[in-house]
């Protein structure tokens, strides 16, 4: 909500801020931009194991994909690609079917890329499942590598020079028809055609230049999207909705182009009327044009894809709300340029001007807040993705920037009722800036996942499959338990040559003997195996481990006529606590967690409030004393408005710090049902062995041997881990577990949710405990 003019000590306070907020933008948009089109599920699933063929694959996606862009293969283990037919898909362009050919047992990978037919980001993954009749394999382990999304920086900028173009093209159309009566002459009265023609020519360039570039990454990606055919630059995309959004988008700024071109020319050659309402058609023609291109943009958006039409115009009132709020400020300093050597001068006029629009401005900016809300559920489901997501770190980005600029403004709604000859345009120039880095930030935000679509954490399954190896005689082994705990389970041998390593043909009959732990009163069990397709691979299924502790598994290959080999294996049976759902396994920006410390020795609550609202109290009340000095003809010491400054400056930095605390506190609040559970592996003397374990593993680099944060890596994080002695004692051990799951958001603390199964979780714990008991209430 600008306004008007301000002096140079404000003006270097207004650069400070909008250095810091660059900063902490830079920090907060680290992270991995990722597509639109995700992959939701499929049948068979991902990490699935099938008794039997499938009859088709079934993909579902969490935007409509465009059909021309879509590549499906099916390959084997063997990396032999199976023939699938026809993919076609449902009405919802978001369900991907395509027929397949009988399967032989086999694992099988699933490699697709398509397009977004909402945003045209494309998406490539990939991912495996296993058809196995026996049942007594492992499932495959999801992909490694995150889904390959290529975000071109070119069409993230390019897009965000259509943006501020068209806000500026609605800016500067709303500031000629408000304030054009009360303007001094009949030629600053008449439209700036030329500045309108140079915005539209501009957005132009930069919509074409963003779509050729989507197309690009598009085809790269899948190797299938069509190319331009004659002008129509977005003919790869076909009639999707993005297709059909760019479209307007190029026309709607070619009409403005056209009109602005048109009317330039007849104004330069006096063919236009005389009169006060000269060009009023052809400057609403190009109101209309700027409003298409924004629609056009909102309409290929996350509100819209989230949220479908209704959403994507509250989007579209959002960016025409920035565009009464920002976008007319640097019409108004085109005014004041053009008034320049007449009467009253162009500072008068642009005093007059930015009076005229603070009320427009008070306005529009809680239209801005109001309409960001009310978008902020469709696409941060949960306040933990705030801190812990990407996406989340933008938008906090963004609220900080809008923040920061709403102040500016209401100081200079308040300045704008005062008569002292300031520099103009001083707080304006600086608020446009800030608003020019959140519409960066926002137009960034379109090109990163939304917090809403990031998937859960999952378990890789083979954490939770037993791997023995053994060799004895002639014959080496390679046994398989899925899984080892106490229950029905398969088991799986093959046998190979000790000499060659070759896979023995020769195998007659596996054996296997199954003896209890020491002190179980259990009896041994021999169990024969049965032949699989492949001579070497022999396989049982049963509960034949029903107590928790180191089993020894004697394996007996006999071949034939010739002496069986013998190998006695050791077989760890435990309690596999199977995973509770945890929340996605990215912890978000550190930027969040640093700019949180920053007020750490505050106390906690709304107290710590305190100090911000002192501080800008007292710059509040050192701008009151200035003021007083003033109308008494005295002059302020550079130091005390140096001071001033100092203190607003420090009043935006505990707020934001404060602000961060508390997103990040909320972001890692442990949840009730996680609060109040109870470590199933208390009672367990075994888990306190096997805790030091995993913590010697998976904790001692960071946390150190003893817990005291002095890891070796620990001088490379950018905030040390905190002593253990003082957290583990006052946390219950849900929290523990949940903490150790998910991560902590804005550190760099990693989820563990993902590389450790729930009861390794719970050894961990139990260890914890056993170093530092539980503090009393």
């Amino acid at each position: 909500m600008a306004t008007t003019p301000s002096s140079p000590k404000t003006s270097r306070a207004g650069s400070a801020l909008a250095i810091v907020a660059l900063a902490i933008v830079t920090l907060a948009t680290t992270g991995v931009a990722r597509g639109h089109s995700e992959l939701v599920s499929a049948d068979p699933a991902p990490s699935s194991v099938i008794p039997e063929s499938p009859t088709r694959l079934v993909l579902f996606f969490s935007e409509a994909v465009d059909p021309a862009s879509v590549r499906l293969r099916l390959f084997n283990s063997s990396q032999r690609e199976i023939a699938l037919g026809p993919a076609h898909l449902d009405a919802t362009g978001q369900v991907l079917t395509a027929a397949v050919p009988a399967l032989d047992p086999d694992t099988y990978t699933v490699d697709f890329a398509v397009v977004s037919a909402v945003d045209g980001h494309p998406t490539a993954s990939l991912y495996a499942f296993l058809v196995d009749p026996s049942g007594s394999r492992p499932p495959p382990a999801p992909p490694v590598a995150e889904p390959t999304t290529p975000v071109d920086p070119g069409a993230v900028a390019a897009r965000w020079v259509v943006l501020t173009a068209a806000l500026l093209l609605v800016g500067t159309v709303l500031a000629w028809t408000v304030h054009r009566r009360s303007l001094p002459s009949a030629a600053i009265r008449r439209p700036p055609w030329a500045w309108l023609a140079i915005l539209a020519a501009i957005g132009l360039v930069a919509l074409t230049a963003h779509v050729l570039l989507a197309a690009h990454a598009a085809y790269q990606l899948t190797g299938v999207l069509g190319g331009v055919v004659g002008i129509d630059v977005v003919a790869p995309f076909g009639w999707t909705s993005y297709g059909i959004a760019m479209r307007v988008g190029l026309i709607a700024l070619a009409l403005v182009l056209a009109v602005a071109t048109l009317s330039a020319v007849l104004a330069m050659r006096g063919v236009a009327a005389r009169n006060a309402d000269d060009g009023r058609v052809a400057l609403a023609l190009c109101g209309a044009g700027a409003v298409a291109t924004i629609l056009a943009l909102s309409w290929t958006g996350h509100a819209s894809s989230l949220g479908g039409p209704v959403w994507a115009l509250v989007d579209a009132v959002h960016l025409l709300a920035i565009a009464a709020w920002f976008g007319v400020l640097p019409a108004i300093g085109l005014i004041a340029w053009r008034s320049r050597g007449d009467d009253p001068g162009a500072r008068e006029v642009a005093r007059i001007g930015l009076r005229a629009h603070a009320p427009v401005a008070l306005i529009a900016a809680p239209i801005v807040i109001l309409t960001g809300l009310a978008n902020s559920p469709l696409v941060v489901d949960e306040s933990r993705e705030l801190a812990a997501s990407s996406y989340g770190n933008l938008l906090l980005a963004k609220a900080l920037l809008v923040s920061i600029a709403l102040g500016l403004g209401a100081a200079n709604f308040f300045l704008a009722r005062s008569h002292r000859r300031r520099p103009l345009l001083g707080i304006a120039a600086v608020e446009v800036a800030i608003a020019a880095l959140a519409i960066a930030v926002g137009t960034t935000m379109v090109s990163v996942e939304p917090a809403t679509g990031r998937p859960p954490a999952t378990v890789n399954p083979r954490l939770g499959v037993a791997h023995l190896y053994g060799e004895g005689g002639e014959s080496r082994v390679h046994g398989i338990v899925n899984l080892p705990e106490p229950g029905v389970q398969s088991y799986s041998f093959a046998v190979s040559d000790v000499a060659s390593g070759a896979d023995r043909q020769d195998v007659a009959q596996v054996v296997l003997t199954f003896i209890p732990p020491t002190g179980s009163d259990l009896g041994t069990e021999v169990v024969l195996t049965e032949p699989t397709a492949q001579p070497w691979i022999w396989e049982a299924q049963g509960a034949f481990t029903p107590v928790v502790g180191t089993w020894t598994l004697d394996v007996e290959v006999r071949r034939g006529r010739l002496a069986s080999d013998e190998i006695s294996l050791q077989l760890p049976v435990r309690r596999v606590l199977h995973a509770t759902p945890l929340p996605p396994d990215t912890t978000g920006s550190q930027a969040l967690g640093t700019l949180a410390a920053l007020t750490g020795p505050l106390p906690e609550g709304n107290a710590a409030w305190l100090l911000p609202i002192a501080l800008l109290a007292a710059a509040a009340g050192a701008l009151a004393w200035e003021r007083q000095r003033d109308r008494r003809g005295q002059t302020m010491g550079r130091t005390a408005r140096w001071l001033r400054i100092g203190l607003v400056v420090a009043a935006v930095m505990t707020g934001a710090s404060l602000t961060a605390r508390a997103v990040v506190a909320e972001a890692n609040r442990t949840p009730a049902l996680w609060e109040a559970a109870v470590n199933p592996l208390a009672d367990d003397p075994e888990a306190i062995a096997a805790g030091s374990e995993v913590y010697r593993a998976n904790c001692s680099s960071c946390h150190g041997p003893t817990g005291a944060g002095d890891g070796p890596t620990a001088d490379d994080l950018v905030r040390p881990p905190d002593d253990l002695a003082g957290i583990v004692p006052h946390r219950l051990d849900g929290e523990l577990a949940w903490t150790i799951g998910a991560g902590i958001a804005g550190t760099q603390m990693p989820a563990f949710g993902t590389t450790l199964l729930e009861d390794e979780r719970w050894e961990l714990i139990s260890f914890l405990r056993d170093q530092w008991p539980l503090a009393q209430p």
